[in-house]
């Protein structure tokens, strides 16, 4: 996929594009997983989230569903006016409701490894949520060059905690599978939208660093 401006390649563009593609086939493998098993579970009676990857999955869409509407809203009423207002409002949301799901997914979980995984996610979206507010404070105070130093510090370290827990969550399932502990698709359609936005949230920073 290429991008022109101008009549030449422009890389950032096609990073970009890339991104935005990705982004589009998560949100409907989210929305269509999160879907199913809803409606799996109303059926058939078992508990809705049994597996790891049935809570990734419904927190997503629950994520989704925050944020979505309010950027299309954004987009076409009017964007400069909303965008402030609309992201803080989108941060804002998961920064309550993430680290609250994610807590409830830890205690539900039966084998310990899950268990430190969702706590440390907690936690990691906490941070982010902190230093977005943080960022957000910081824009009326005399010293805002100052402070963002280390808000924009502790946003990188938050966020490249992320990328490490994707990793981890994927290697976990793949351990589980080798020992023979299966799951379901649903369970994998979790894991594998989870660690794909980070990919994509991934490429989006490496074109903004080397070809912008």
């Amino acid at each position: 996929m290429t991008v022109y401006q101008g009549g030449s390649p422009n890389a950032y563009g096609a990073i970009q594009g890339a991104s935005s593609a990705i982004n589009g086939v998560i949100t409907g493998a989210i929305f269509a997983g999160a879907i199913v098993l809803v409606f799996t579970r109303v059926r058939s009676g078992p508990p809705m989230l049994r597996q790891p990857g049935h809570w990734i999955l419904f927190i997503l869409a629950v994520q989704y569903l925050i944020y979505l509407p309010v950027i299309a809203w954004m987009l076409l009423v009017n964007y400069f006016k909303m965008f402030e207002s609309s992201i803080t409002f989108v941060y804002c949301s998961n920064f309550v409701f993430l680290p609250i799901a994610y807590s409830l997914a830890a205690r539900s979980q039966h084998t310990r490894r899950w268990r430190v995984l969702f706590f440390v996610l907690a936690v990691v979206t906490l941070a982010q949520g902190l230093s977005f507010v943080a960022m957000m404070w910081s824009f009326d105070l005399p010293g805002f060059r100052a402070s963002m130093s280390w808000i924009t510090v502790s946003a990188e370290v938050s966020a490249w905690g992320s990328r490490l827990l994707a990793v981890v969550i994927l290697a976990t399932s793949f351990v589980e599978l080798a020992a023979g502990d299966r799951r379901d698709w649903l369970h994998w359609t979790g894991i594998v939208t989870f660690v794909a936005i980070t990919v994509a949230a991934l490429l989006w920073t490496m074109g903004s660093w080397f070809f912008r």
